[in-house]
Order: C-alpha cells, then structure tokens, then sequence
C-alpha cells in the first residue's frame, strides 16, 4: 500500500485496521514483510482462564498445545481472481470472482453497481460475461470462457485480492 500523505505505510495500515476492525495498531507491530524464518513470526497467546496476553515466537507453540487439544489449521490459498472488465459504455469494473454456480455461471463481488442485467463485459484474452443479475453487491455472470479455461484465464489476467491494509 503506497504511504499516505506525510506518513509512512504502517500509518496507513494502523489507519485501515482500526477503521475495519475497530482496533487500535501500533504501527511498529504491523508486519509489512514475511520474517525471513517463519516460525520467528509473532504469536499472541491468550490464556482462557486468566485472560492473560503474552507475546511469543510460532516456534514456542508446542509449549501451549496439551495433550487433547483441537488443532485447526487453514490450508486454503489465495487465488489471482480479482480482475478488471469492461461494460459496453467502456467504463472499467473491478470484479472479486467469487464461485463458480455450475454451467459457466460465477458469482462476483465488486463494482456491481455499473452492471445492468443482460449487459456484456469484455475482458483479456477473448472473455465474454453476460450479465444475468446483480443486487447492488453481487452480480451473476454467465461466461463464455476463453479456450484455455477459466483456471488459465486467471492465472494470465487475475490479480491476487490482498486486504486493504497490506
């Protein structure tokens, strides 16, 4: 994220998390960069009963998993499907490509508001999305894909979605 005004990255990222979140941020304690060793990133461990905070390392997690505990762990991955179309006017739609609904339909989150029911949106490399509906949020997309495949298609014209504090 470029620096706001008279202020630097992390000033903005403590701006947008406490606008989004409600949380008040240090700058210095927003991780702007990987640590070179991942398990040298920062851990907040809560203890439950006490409601007591402590700062450690990923390393130190064995010291607070016992012997019973439940151990989620996320294993999905972000994928480039934020792109840019364009409506017949020519004016640019940003669009978060959500799902697939089955038979080249999508749902997509974004700039909805520019998009009216049985318009359609050109894209890179020969895509074509019809617009079947949109509820000011959201829109439904009927897609003609290009030869390649939507995965294809991604991977040359999408763009990873990052929040806007990054």
């Amino acid at each position: 994220m470029p620096a706001s005004v008279g202020g630097s990255a992390a000033a903005a990222d403590a701006a947008a998390l406490e606008r989004l979140l409600g949380l008040e941020v240090p700058e210095d304690r927003i991780a702007l960069d990987p640590e070179p060793e991942r398990d040298a990133a920062r851990l907040l461990v809560v203890e439950r009963a006490t409601g007591t905070l402590t700062h450690a390392k990923v390393r130190d997690l064995p010291a607070y998993v016992c012997r019973g505990d439940v151990w989620v762990t996320n294993a999905s991955a972000v994928a480039p499907v934020l792109t840019w179309l364009q409506t017949p006017a020519a004016a640019r739609v940003e669009l978060l490509w959500l799902n697939e609904l089955g038979g080249e339909r999508w749902r997509v989150f974004g700039q909805t508001s520019k998009l009216r029911p049985g318009s359609t949106l050109t894209g890179p490399g020969d895509l074509l999305a019809r617009v079947v509906g949109c509820d000011g949020q959201f829109a439904e997309l009927a897609v003609t894909p290009p030869a390649t495949g939507m995965p294809a298609w991604f991977a040359a014209y999408g763009a990873m979605p990052l929040p806007p504090y990054i």
